[in-house]
């Protein structure tokens, strides 16, 4: 009788530990189909700005150019790109819009003479990247 007991606890605690793993990859699917749906539904994107020089003096003008990333390919999805010049105390000085065509926009912009001494900060993204934090734009 303890055997038949014994044989019977142990078919149950087997079927029990199969069941709780079957579910457990069930969740672990379920898991890895919403991270690829949700990478297909949301279009992530990457700005890439490069500059003529380093350090500028008003009024020259900066040169740039931008390259738009998604997937590592140059993305054609967004038409505008937003460049400001921010600066030591987080606030807005200068900005401009780019015109994005095939995944590069290029232009310049021209440091007003009223702009004071100090380090500036040159931030560029598109319309979509406005949906992320605004410490993923370039």
């Amino acid at each position: 009788m303890i055997k038949k007991y014994a044989v019977t606890v142990f078919i149950l605690s087997l079927s029990i530990t199969m069941l709780a793993q079957k579910a457990a990859n069930n969740r672990f699917d379920e898991l890895i189909n919403r991270y690829t749906k949700y990478h297909q539904t949301y279009h992530w994107q990457n700005v890439y700005v490069h500059t003529d020089k380093q350090v500028y003096y008003p009024p020259e003008r900066i040169w740039m150019k931008a390259y738009v990333i998604a997937q590592n390919e140059l993305d054609s999805v967004s038409s505008n790109l937003y460049i400001e010049l921010i600066d030591c105390n987080k606030r807005k000085v200068y900005d401009k819009l780019l015109r994005i065509e095939k995944g590069l926009a290029q232009g310049d912009l021209l440091l007003p003479d009223s702009l004071l001494d100090g380090f500036y900060q040159l931030r560029a993204y598109t319309d979509l990247m406005q949906n992320i934090p605004s410490a993923y734009f370039f």
